[in-house]
């Protein structure tokens, strides 16, 4: 049995009992020096470096980049806050890209409600019902700032502990997703790790 969810044009579908895809993703700053790559592939969890990144633009769900000031961002692919992280990014992306992936991004915090729900996320059922509930109260949250948390194509600010869900716009990608942030080594040359559990088709 599978269920379909319509918004926007896009349709994702996903086997309601399937297991989700559980992925420790290690993204690399947007310096040309990072270890890493920066452009994540949910769907096999893959990092690219923004070269092979360019050659398979409709594999790239999200980007990372690290700020001075704003620490850890995440942006899917059709957001143009990409441009804001060096000239590279700019002109290699932002004006050149002909598949920018789309998606819906939301810095969700760190509770212990919210702990508790990653762990009890099994199924492509959970993960939807939770990503749907979680976006609702998260405007009722006494720290929720639109800018920071979204929801939106970036979300910035985020620190360890912190959670991050995402949601597909892209018709061929049609995947969810929940992250927690477990891991950060500062600047851009450095790297963040994020625990994520996504959808499985």
């Amino acid at each position: 049995m599978s269920i379909s969810t319509f918004c926007g044009g896009v349709t994702a579908r996903a086997q309601t009992d399937a297991k989700v895809n559980r992925i420790m993703i290690r993204f690399g700053g947007q310096h040309a020096d990072a270890v890493e790559g920066g452009f994540a592939n949910l769907k096999t969890g893959e990092v690219y470096h923004l070269n092979e990144a360019t050659k398979k633009q409709g594999d790239v769900d999200l980007v990372y980049a690290y700020g001075e000031t704003t620490a850890i961002n995440l942006m899917t692919p059709s957001s143009s806050s990409v441009g804001l992280f060096g000239s590279r990014y700019r002109t290699q992306v932002v004006e050149r890209w002909e598949v920018k992936n789309s998606g819906t991004l939301v810095a969700a915090g760190n509770t212990k409600a919210l702990r508790k729900s990653f762990k009890t996320i099994k199924t492509n059922k959970q993960l939807i019902q939770k990503y749907n509930a979680i976006v609702k109260s998260l405007p009722e949250q006494d720290y929720y700032n639109q800018k920071n948390h979204g929801p939106s194509a970036r979300i910035r600010e985020l620190a360890i502990g912190d959670y991050v869900l995402f949601r597909s716009r892209s018709k061929e990608r049609g995947m969810y997703a929940v992250g927690r942030v477990v891991g950060l080594e500062k600047g851009t040359r450095g790297e963040v790790m994020i625990d994520f559990k996504i959808t499985k088709e």
